[in-house]
């Protein structure tokens, strides 16, 4: 994996809002497609999921990446 660097736009969680469609939000503001960031986290998916319907489960490391 690549040095971990912080993405360049930070946006908050809305209310009642999946981590899956946050993290779809995130990618989009920094101009990634979900499966690159969920690979840059070390946490892609093993399926194709509706990311405004899921919670999707972060590894302790994919959470301190996301952290960064």
């Amino acid at each position: 994996m690549s040095a971990l660097r912080a993405l360049p736009v930070k946006i908050g969680f809305l209310r009642a809002e999946t981590n899956g469609a946050y993290l779809q939000r995130l990618a989009w503001a920094n101009g990634l497609q979900i499966a690159e960031l969920l690979n840059r986290l070390g946490s892609g998916p093993a399926q194709p999921v509706r990311l405004d319907e899921a919670e999707l489960y972060l590894s302790a490391a994919a959470l301190e990446r996301l952290s960064i």
